[in-house]
């Protein structure tokens, strides 16, 4: 919350006390004290502080109700349902109708708020449905939830299936399944898409039936996330799920991505984008650098030295769109030379991530040269202190002389070496369209002609 101080600030805010500041700038300051701290679940920025820097000026409250109809957070275990409702109905209500918002109901944190605004729900059950519930674009659950009997009020047969549609906004819902506290997903297979991330942990519930978790899914999701805690031999089974519409699907356990049943699923249902964490057999090395893969976007990160050969192979799918790379100093060669000279010219590749501190800059520079559609790399790690000048200096003139990169980005600005290298050498180009900014970002002037006006360019 917010301090003594901060209160009587933002109480004695007016039109009066604020310096001839530009509309625009004016506005930025509104928005950023109505959406500051919405995230930052330990520091609520409550309904009273809004009305305070609403109080301004007309203008400064017509600004906040524009700021006010984003997405809103609403933290079950922080704000009070009871106040929610005093500021929507009231004439001088703030917030945009009707507010669409994201509801956090997980409790692993929770105090005794979490449990008055439970009561509240319940007795003013028809309120909470009708106002909180069906404008929920987004819902965090965890196995507390339903403990603590927030699902007995979501749907009316405790989240067993068939208690109707109560959440016609949903879009998107993180929950935790287990067997000891299950909840069946069947009530959400009216909404339009639906976002899910399952956390199991079957240490702790050794009779989950995986085949009715998966069977239970709806049939509109678009993106599905499997998270880590799974301690199981029990293989997936992909085949059981019914969605048409999967375009992103992340299991980050590593075991549970390399069966059969998952590569048919990529490949039949067209899944656009998935994560591999390491190449573990042939047949998932064939199946990554299928030419009728329909991945487009791959997350890949290689770290240990897989027990078959890599070299002379291609390793990622030729079609593919944007690459989200990582891999250990030992496998940096072997990996780059599988991708860039194996595995074809990559000719729809766009966006390029590299999350390694391996010197790979003399081997990445031949595939920009070549190029006709990378537009964007993001060096995601910073570089070891001995990578050699002349791997940025190569790199930089690849950079220079590519038809088709618009933007660098060297997370680097800390390595004052490494930023005189590339400073130094951009100088020195002949002819040269990069620009360097402020935040280590090598803007292609000639590809990307961007105004740079109001960049800090070094």
């Amino acid at each position: 919350m917010h301090s003594n101080n901060e209160s009587l600030e933002l109480n004695s805010l007016s039109l009066s006390s604020l310096p001839n500041l530009p509309w625009v700038v004016q506005s930025e300051i509104i928005y950023i004290l109505c959406n500051y701290r919405k995230n930052q679940d330990h520091q609520v920025f409550s309904i009273k502080d809004v009305f305070n820097i609403a109080s301004v000026s007309h203008t400064w409250r017509h600004a906040t109700k524009v700021s006010l109809s984003l997405n809103w957070r609403f933290n079950i275990s922080r704000h009070s349902l009871k106040e929610y409702r005093q500021h929507s109905e009231t004439q001088l209500c703030l917030l945009s109708q009707p507010n669409q918002h994201t509801l956090n109901l997980a409790l692993y944190h929770s105090d005794d708020t979490a449990e008055s605004n439970r009561i509240y729900a319940k007795d003013n059950l028809d309120w909470f449905k009708e106002n909180v519930l069906s404008k929920a674009l987004g819902m965090n659950t965890d196995q507390e939830t339903k403990v603590a009997g927030w699902w007995d009020l979501i749907c009316p047969d405790g989240g067993e299936g068939g208690g109707g549609n109560t959440l016609p906004s949903l879009k998107s819902l993180t929950l935790e399944i287990d067997g000891q506290v299950a909840v069946s997903l069947d009530f959400l297979h009216q909404l339009e898409q639906l976002e899910v991330t399952l956390n199991i942990d079957i240490i702790s519930c050794l009779d989950l039936d995986l085949k009715q978790v998966f069977a239970s899914i709806p049939s509109t999701i678009t993106k599905l996330t499997m998270n880590d805690g799974l301690v199981t031999d029990q293989p997936f089974p992909f085949h059981l799920l019914k969605a048409t519409q999967l375009s992103e699907l992340i299991v980050w356990d590593t075991t549970k991505s390399c069966t059969r049943s998952y590569y048919d699923y990529v490949q039949s249902k067209q899944v656009r984008r998935i994560v591999k964490f390491g190449i573990g057999s042939q047949e998932e090395l064939d199946f990554l650098s299928s030419s009728s893969s329909p991945v487009k976007d791959l997350y890949l990160h290689v770290s240990d030295v897989p027990t078959i050969t890599l070299g002379g192979k291609a390793m990622v799918p030729p079609m593919l769109e944007r690459l989200d790379l990582g891999f250990s100093l030992a496998m940096s060669a072997e990996v780059m030379e599988c991708i860039f000279t194996h595995s074809g010219p990559l000719p729809k590749l766009h966006t390029l991530i590299i999350d390694s501190k391996a010197n790979v800059l003399d081997m990445l520079a031949p595939f920009i040269q070549k190029s006709r559609s990378l537009k964007t790399i993001d060096f995601s790690l910073c570089f070891q202190r001995n990578t050699s000048a002349e791997g940025f200096e190569l790199l930089l003139d690849a950079i220079a002389a590519s038809s088709s990169i618009q933007k660098v980005w060297f997370r680097v600005k800390s390595n004052k070496a490494i930023m005189g290298v590339i400073k130094n050498h951009i100088q020195q180009i002949k002819n040269n369209p990069l620009v360097l900014l402020e935040n280590s970002t090598i803007i292609n002037t000639i590809n990307n002609p961007i105004d740079l006006s109001s960049y800090s360019i070094i």
